[in-house]
Order: structure tokens, then sequence, then C-alpha cells
């Protein structure tokens, strides 16, 4: 269904509106949730509080809403909100960059890249890491940017920007993460 039919049809108040954007979307907001987490509950909590606002939104909606940017936007404010009081876990982030399947004799090597990722993302500003974590969502580049907030140019700098200082900081290893 399209997102036109869909907004109408929260505007009304359909619960099965409400329920069929939250099965196209709970997949990759907890996916986007558990990155900046690092804690699978903790993003359960956070995917449950997204759609709560969602939901307390959705008489509000625009007619012309498009509903991935706007529910990706509501989960990374809901992060936001969250990140205030808590510290930034990278563990998630980390196993999504770092290839998470190595070969037996590649273990070694795949720690100290993993501790090493973790420590270049650890000085990545917030700005920049979250920036990672949204370009690993289902999104389009456009549809990221919206949710940040950002124009689209400003999104693929920023992209940029954490893609290069995490190169720099990793040198010779950025070429074993996934970006």
């Amino acid at each position: 269904m399209c997102d036109e039919a869909l907004v109408r049809r929260l505007r009304e108040g359909d619960r099965r509106a409400f329920e069929e954007v939250f099965e196209i979307h709970a997949d990759g907001v907890f996916a986007l949730l558990r990155r900046l987490s690092g804690c699978a509950a903790t993003a359960d909590d956070l995917l449950q509080d997204t759609f709560l606002k969602l939901a307390a939104a959705s008489s509000d909606l625009a007619p012309g809403t498009r509903l991935g940017p706007y529910v990706f936007a509501i989960a990374r404010n809901t992060w936001v909100s969250y990140r205030r009081a808590m510290r930034f876990d990278l563990g998630a982030l980390v196993e999504d960059l770092v290839s998470a399947a190595p070969e037996p004799e590649r273990n070694v090597a795949w720690g100290e890249l993993s501790a090493r990722t973790e420590t270049a993302l650890g000085a990545l500003p917030a700005e920049l890491r979250e920036t990672l974590a949204l370009s690993l969502s289902p999104l389009e580049p456009a549809d990221v940017a919206q949710a940040m907030g950002l124009s689209e140019d400003a999104y693929r700098k920023r992209l940029s920007r954490a893609r290069a200082t995490l190169r720099d900081a990793l040198g010779a290893w950025y070429t074993e993460v996934l970006l």
C-alpha cells in the first residue's frame, strides 16, 4: 500500500494501518536502534517508544508525509533522547561494520580489527557515528537525510566525512571494514 493511503488511514485512527506501518518498518528501525544502543533489550524498548510516538502523532500527520523517513526520524529522535542519559555502546555498530563470520585462522586478526574499529568509532563525534549507523538502514540516502533533518547533499558529505575519519583512524585495517 502506498504511503498516501496509509497516512490517510492513520489520520483517521485506523488501527490496521498502524499495524501495517509497524510491519513495514519495525525490522529496520529495530536494526538501527540495536546498532545505536548495542543492546537488543534497549532497542526493543526504543522501538516501542518510537511506535507509541507515531501513534500519538498519527492524527496530525501531513497528507504528503513519507512514512519511512518519518518513522526513522522518530526513532532517531527517540535514540537521541535516550543517548543523552546513556553512554553510546559501540558493540552493535562494530558488528555491523566488520565481517562477523571470520574463518578460524582469521579469528585473532578479526578480534584485533573489531577492537580497533570500536576504538576508532568511539573517537568519532556522536553525529558521525549516528550517520554511519543510519547509513546501514534500509532507507534510501535521500530518506536517511530526511530522517536526520539534513539535505541529501549534507548527509552525503557527513557520511563521507565519517568514512574518511574512520579510514584515517584504521589505516590499512579499513579495507576489512564493510562500508
